[in-house]
């Protein structure tokens, strides 16, 4: 995927190059930098910004994910948390009051104890909702991996890191990283791959 390198004070980082900068708003926090892009399926905004130290998360995906569990709501459910050495993210996956589905992330990179990026990104769906999930169901419903007599549904929903935390907006099979190839103009394969620039840089 072609990139672009960003510069915000002493950092920098690389965003797939489709990603436009836009004018920030009057409420953005300080020094921020806004980016937008869209495709057939996604509307997607991220926006990058230095945070102090005693704001950042934890560089450890289960403790990521723990306090992640604490703050979703009955709408939102965690779809993915990772880690590296000098970053960390995590995945959120909301229903949308007007229909649809919103992927938000949260995203820090770590320069140095006192240098952090936090970029926070909201991938939403945009026109046919439903497309990826319907399809991925097939697929599976034919390969016999969902479904029974008694329940439609039976093994399509996962839980990735709870499996009691039982949301309305739980994770569901068609949501694996595997499918993202398949639909790349999705709104949560747009996500990773922008995870995945920013981290590889």
């Amino acid at each position: 995927m072609e990139s672009k390198t960003v510069t915000i004070g002493t950092m920098q980082f690389a965003i797939p190059e489709y990603f436009q900068q836009v004018d920030s708003t009057p409420d953005a926090p300080p020094q921020s930098v806004p980016f937008m892009t869209k495709s057939e399926n996604a509307l997607c905004l991220v926006i990058a910004y230095p945070i102090p130290p005693e704001f950042s998360m934890p560089l450890d995906s289960e403790v990521l994910a723990s306090l992640m569990y604490d703050e979703i709501d009955k709408n939102q459910g965690l779809i993915q948390v990772g880690a590296g050495k000098d970053h960390v993210f995590g995945i959120v996956k909301a229903l949308k009051p007007e229909g649809g589905i919103q992927y938000i992330l949260a995203l820090e990179r770590h320069y140095d104890e006192d240098t952090i990026l936090r970029i926070q990104g909201f991938f939403d769906e945009e026109g046919i909702t439903g497309l990826r999930d319907t399809t991925v169901y097939e697929l599976c419903r034919r390969e016999g991996t969902v479904g029974s007599e008694d329940d439609p549904f039976c093994g399509w929903r996962e839980e990735l890191y709870d499996d009691s935390y039982a949301v309305e907006a739980q994770k569901n099979l068609s949501e694996e990283e595997k499918y993202d190839e398949m639909f790349p103009a999705h709104p949560l394969s747009m996500c990773r791959a922008f995870v995945r620039t920013v981290t590889s840089s």
